[in-house]
């Protein structure tokens, strides 16, 4: 199903919610030795496609942390921030998120792993708490790509969502990258989706016919001719 606003058709939610519950997968609930249930939401299709693209590389450091995602859905827990919401893990590799592990936001995990058998605690730690690029990135998931007000009832078809907007963001990056050489300081690969809609997608432009065909111009003296993505 699909509905028209400003002349360009669009999915409609229920077509969007479907697409979702056809690729949710199936909580893993976890018990505690004291009886608690954790639900986790696992999907691997973050990383697939990364190394399908190439972005995914061995030598990349590798960085794992939780976010609270406040909502009030059915599923979602009382956190100890006070609020009910999601806790996903979100792994991240070069500034990449390569994986998502959405759960319930019922406890605190505080750990780090790692294959550093040459440094000490202490330096391990410090290089940890030196690590910014993954709060950028979670603020960039929250207000560029949804994560802030995330569109289903229950925890599962939201990990499908934050897959594919997490997806996105990873292919947003490599474009970013591709035409960052061309555009000089208008973007820039650390560019936000709002500069990237300002410099980039927003033209002015005309249908013109020119020899019996339909041609776009494009009023603007940006380089989109050297583009060949």
């Amino acid at each position: 199903d699909t509905y028209t606003r400003g002349g360009y058709r669009f999915s409609s939610p229920d077509t969007i919610h479907k697409l979702f519950r056809e690729n949710e997968v199936p909580d893993t609930v976890v018990v505690s030795d004291s009886g608690h249930k954790y639900n986790f939401n696992i999907n691997a299709l973050l990383v697939k496609a990364l190394l399908k693209s190439g972005q995914l590389s061995m030598d990349r450091t590798c960085d794992f942390d939780y976010v609270l995602l406040p909502c009030e859905k059915y599923d979602a827990w009382w956190s100890y921030k006070k609020c009910r919401g999601y806790f996903p893990g979100v792994a991240m590799a070069g500034g990449l998120v390569v994986g998502v592990e959405n759960r319930d936001g019922q406890f605190v995990v505080r750990t780090i792993l790692t294959n550093d058998r040459d440094s000490t605690e202490e330096e391990i730690v410090l290089y940890y708490n030196q690590r910014g690029s993954k709060e950028r990135v979670f603020d960039e998931m929250n207000n560029d790509f949804g994560w802030g007000h995330l569109p289903a009832s229950d925890m599962s078809a939201n990990t499908v969502f934050m897959l594919l907007t997490a997806l996105l963001r990873n292919f947003m990056a490599l474009f970013k990258q591709l035409i960052a050489r061309y555009f000089g300081s208008n973007i820039a690969e650390t560019s936000r989706m709002k500069r990237v809609v300002r410099n980039f997608m927003t033209v002015p432009f005309k249908w013109v016919v020119k020899g019996g065909q339909m041609w776009l111009r494009l009023y603007t003296d940006k380089p989109y001719d050297c583009l060949r993505l």
